[in-house]
């Protein structure tokens, strides 16, 4: 992984669901950490497991959102 240093794209302007999205991040890795009773250790519903999704795509599409917030740790946050 590259760490991306500049950017010739300028926007004038924050990105306000970048901004959501890192916030719900740091929420849920706060939770999950500090709070022990919040582990999300067996949500398997809400995990998104491909071989499901390939069968019921309508049915289990939420899990391309809720999975995003399953695997928090301080690597992947900090990445």
């Amino acid at each position: 992984m590259f760490f991306i240093y500049s950017d010739n794209l300028k926007h004038g302007r924050i990105q306000l669901g970048v901004v959501i999205l890192i916030s719900l991040q740091i929420i849920f890795y706060c939770l999950s950490e500090f709070v022990g009773d919040l582990r999300f250790d067996k949500d398997y519903p809400l995990y998104f497991i491909p071989a499901l999704f390939s069968l019921k795509p309508f049915v289990y599409s939420y899990t391309l959102i809720t999975a995003t917030f399953l695997h928090t740790g301080f690597w992947h946050l900090f990445g």
